[in-house]
């Protein structure tokens, strides 16, 4: 498969939204790239979703996925909506800095 981005299979992020009363904070792990919709983009799945997956051949909703651009990583990423995270343990930091549960995020 062709190599889009710096991204590569497994790459996380923790999203920490602008409006936590309309969206919740969640950790999110890269499951493919390719082209969605006619443009390329990379399908990263809410880990709490991938996680019941792995387990218990959850089948994930379309709710549980998103297709990211790299322009829009990065631009979520500057804005610091996006933070990259290599090991799930991050989560917990971030967490205690922006003061949210972290049962809620995971």
């Amino acid at each position: 498969m062709k190599q889009f981005s710096d991204f590569k299979k497994g790459d996380m992020f923790f999203f920490n939204p602008l409006d936590k009363d309309w969206m919740k904070p969640e950790v999110y792990v890269m499951m493919d790239e390719g082209v969605v919709q006619g443009i390329e983009a990379k399908t990263f799945i809410k880990n709490s979703a991938l996680v019941k997956h792995l387990i218990s051949n959850y089948q994930p909703y379309i709710s549980d996925t998103w297709a990211i651009t790299d322009a829009y990583y990065k631009n979520m990423s500057e804005a610091g909506h996006f933070i990259p995270i290599e090991d799930l343990r991050e989560a917990e930091d971030i967490c205690e800095k922006f003061n949210l549960k972290m049962e809620e995020v995971l």
